[in-house]
């Protein structure tokens, strides 16, 4: 699969089966109205940052358009944490994860970043999609190890695309996160590069990456696009604290 552009708004992955739709915003809005103000302009679509409740709805009802007829998106309470919801029918009590999987159709399943990696996996033999919320915090609790162990098929029948995040150049961490990595596994030092002050830049789809591969998955598609540095495309919570969200959504039709 690759990620190419529906307009200059969207990502849109382009998965090998017929029956999936995945995409990505991005703080674009894809109509070319700017529904949020600053600083959300002009396409947040987070009810939790304290942007106008009303826009961030419109925003969100706007998605169906690029969805299958009947989808209902089922958004996440991601608290950085190991969590794996199993949906098996769409809920408006939104559940406490960071990941969620699912195979029922005309279930959206999304992802809420800005800076953090968004992960979507597909099990093309059974019919199975998950999305992943994967910032650090997520990652070193082991979201992707409770996320593929919970799925129905063997690892090497998944199919993985990392989207749009935070550079290595850009994510500056401190030398507990990398040795809370590396106590995890010491290859994961290869994710990390040392500064002269004690600090470590740290690469989001490197980690990500090794992670799903020591998995068994092995059918893996990064998107190179970065958060940080775009400022005109992507929300970044790195760079500017207060901001938006952006989502990354899969469904079965």
């Amino acid at each position: 699969m690759r990620a190419t552009n529906t307009n200059s708004a969207l990502i849109s992955v382009d998965w090998p089966l017929t029956s999936v739709v995945a995409f990505s915003t991005t703080r674009l809005s894809p109509s070319g109205s700017k529904q949020s103000q600053s600083p959300f302009n002009d396409f947040n679509i987070a009810t939790h940052v304290d942007d106008e409740l009303a826009d961030v709805l419109v925003n969100r009802k706007s998605l169906a358009q690029y969805l299958p007829p009947d989808t209902q998106i089922q958004w996440l309470n991601q608290i950085h944490g190991n969590h794996v919801a199993t949906i098996e029918q769409f809920t408006e009590a939104i559940p406490d994860a960071d990941a969620a999987i699912t195979s029922k159709k005309n279930i959206a399943l999304a992802i809420m970043t800005a800076d953090c990696l968004p992960i979507l996996l597909i099990d093309e033999l059974n019919q199975e999609i998950a999305a992943i919320h994967a910032g650090w915090r997520p990652l070193a609790k082991q979201i992707i190890d409770n996320t593929v162990k919970q799925m129905s098929g063997e690892p090497s029948n998944i199919k993985a695309w990392l989207g749009p995040c935070i550079s290595a150049q850009s994510f500056e961490v401190g030398k507990d996160v990398f040795e809370t990595f590396t106590e995890l596994d010491p290859q994961l030092t290869a994710g990390f590069t040392a500064q002269k002050d004690g600090k470590y830049l740290a690469d989001l789809q490197f980690i990500a990456e090794y992670q799903l591969r020591h998995l068994g998955v092995v059918n893996i598609e990064c998107d190179r696009r970065r958060t940080y540095i775009d400022e005109t495309r992507f929300y970044s919570y790195r760079r500017d604290g207060i901001t938006g969200r952006m989502a990354t959504i899969i469904c079965l039709k």
